[in-house]
């Protein structure tokens, strides 16, 4: 293990999710062609779409947060409507 990579960071949980048969369907096709187990290949594609998402998650919590500092300092809602439509992309 390196040093930024902790015990927490490999360890495992469970998970019981309901998909479409069809869905389920594709992944066995999936699975047998790709010669992975379904865990592995399941997490792959939780983690492609993390990341692909995490930008955006992380811009949505910062102006959140931009927003209560600035009510908090008693700034015009027109200015923090503003900010938002300027930043929150």
């Amino acid at each position: 293990m390196n040093a930024t990579t902790s015990a927490h960071d490999n360890a495992t949980a469970g998970l019981t999710i309901k998909l479409p048969v069809k869905m389920m369907d594709t992944l066995h096709d999936m699975v047998t062609a790709k010669a992975v187990d379904i865990n592995t290949l399941v997490a792959g594609y939780i983690r492609n779409g993390i990341d692909q998402d995490m930008p955006a998650a992380r811009r949505k919590c910062f102006i959140n947060h931009v927003k209560d500092i600035l009510m908090k300092h008693k700034v015009p809602s027109e200015a923090i409507a503003e900010i938002n439509d300027k930043f929150g992309y």
